[in-house]
């Protein structure tokens, strides 16, 4: 049951992201994003019933569409996030002690 669920909301997802973009309601960047959900609800509904095909076809959909809205500018918070995160980190020079002998 859960895996039909799954596909007639992924079903669903595209068919609105689709038909969104097609009247101009949404831009490149949100349609790559309703695009990447459902590719993943795909993608869950295809290996909970062990379609391995599809699935993969699903991952390389949701990959592609991840791709796309990460390079649109959809991951600007988190590219902004991993930065500050970067700067926080301190690196710590571990060298081995000067009288060692190996």
């Amino acid at each position: 049951m859960i895996p039909v669920v799954l596909a007639l909301t992924a079903v669903a997802v595209i068919a609105v992201a689709i038909a969104s973009f097609l009247t101009r309601r949404v831009d490149a960047r949100r349609f790559n994003a309703l695009l990447a959900m459902g590719n993943s609800l795909s993608l869950c509904s295809n290996v909970i019933l062990d379609n391995t095909t599809v699935a993969s076809v699903s991952a390389a959909g949701l990959a592609l569409s991840l791709w796309l809205w990460w390079k649109g500018g959809g991951g600007d918070g988190t590219r902004r996030r991993l930065r500050s995160a970067a700067r926080r980190f301190q690196g710590v020079r571990r060298t081995a002690p000067v009288g060692s002998t190996s």
